[in-house]
């Protein structure tokens, strides 16, 4: 659910491994610039993620989340950064 909300705004969506390194998951988000993390629940009791600055939005997305059932748009357009 997180994906599909981030590429119907026109975001860019960047996984990153939950398991990396924290100097890689630091250097990926320096060099991302992220304006939001999105992390699955459970993982709001770990550390603030790095690289990212007090004012930073950390959002966390219910595990059930992905069970729900959402209605197809057709957005895929190449101004969107996803695209």
């Amino acid at each position: 659910m997180a994906v599909l909300g981030v590429v119907r705004t026109g975001a860019a969506y960047l996984p990153i491994d939950g398991h990396a390194p924290a100097d890689r998951v630091t250097a990926v988000l320096n060099d991302s610039g992220a304006q939001a993390v999105i992390v699955g629940r459970g993982a709001e009791r770990r550390p603030r993620p790095f690289g990212t600055g007090a004012d930073t939005p950390v959002l966390t997305v219910p595990a059930a989340a992905g069970a729900q059932i959402v209605e197809e748009v057709d957005t895929a357009s190449p101004g969107l950064a996803s695209w």
